[in-house]
């Protein structure tokens, strides 16, 4: 497959840059009339319309979102006990589904931040070694070439 470079497109032909979007014009239009169009799904409303009666009150009364629940768990130990007490918890009705979900939640963010801040020090400590190892080696070689100079300058004066 290939790959374009960074301002390149696949389509040559394709809409100009500037050219409106279809969709931000119609936006504008609905815009001018928006009042008209208001007013008449009112009317339609009230005349007995389903449709627009549906509309009006998705605007009047936004559809319910879930409330959470303060929730207070005395949890320790390892993150598997954890969520072990936390499905204990949801199971004997000391805390809802629900709210055994966003705990189950925070306690996976909180054990993949655990495990990217071991990995960030890993690699960190890898770095040190291969830069030592490194160091070792040049050494190494630097010592190999002086005792080959070495060498030959002894098997010349004899």
């Amino acid at each position: 497959m290939a790959k374009f470079k960074p301002g390149e497109t696949g389509n040559k032909n394709g809409r100009p840059p500037g050219t409106p979007d279809k969709r931000s014009q119609l936006r504008e239009q609905l815009q001018s009339r928006a009042g008209d169009l208001v007013t008449k799904c009112v009317e339609m409303a009230l005349a007995g319309d389903s449709t627009a009666m549906r509309i009006c009150m998705e605007r009047l009364i936004p559809g319910l979102k879930a409330q959470s629940e303060i929730v207070t768990l005395d949890i320790s130990g390892e993150p598997s006990e954890q969520a072990a007490q936390v499905v204990s918890a949801a199971i004997s009705g000391t805390i809802t589904p629900d709210a055994a979900e966003a705990v189950m939640r925070l306690l996976a963010a909180a054990v993949s931040i655990e495990d990217m801040t071991k990995v960030k020090a890993d690699i960190k400590e890898i770095k040190a070694i291969l830069e030592a190892n490194k160091k070792n080696e040049e050494e190494y070689q630097w010592r190999q070439q002086m005792q080959q100079q070495h060498g030959n300058s002894k098997k010349l004066r004899k």
